[in-house]
């Protein structure tokens, strides 16, 4: 398994990870398709605060999650903290490897 910057290509999984995070998590089963392609677009989108990595599979390059995220500026640091807005993933617990 590796991590990567989330890509144009990688819409129909992320997007069916997203919708059973949505309605797993939050309770959110339904959302337009609109909705769906205007949070992925965001995510994509360099100049939004929202960003997003995915987990592949090294030998099929499928999809197999991701975390959604926000640099936060603190008080405290000059260092902005990163703010976890979502992490999900599809796997067994028994068979995830660390993820």
């Amino acid at each position: 398994m590796s991590v990567d910057n989330i890509q144009k290509s990688d819409f129909a999984p992320w997007a069916a990870l997203w919708r059973e995070y949505q309605a797993t998590v939050h309770g959110r089963a339904q959302f337009t398709e609109d909705q769906v392609q205007d949070t992925f677009s965001r995510l994509l989108d360099n100049d939004e605060p929202v960003h997003a990595l995915v987990v592949r599979d090294d030998e099929t390059c499928s999809v197999l999650g991701f975390i959604h995220f926000s640099p936060l500026a603190t008080c405290t640091s000059r260092k902005p903290i990163c703010w976890v807005l979502g992490i999900f993933h599809s796997l067994d617990p028994s068979c995830s490897n660390g993820l």
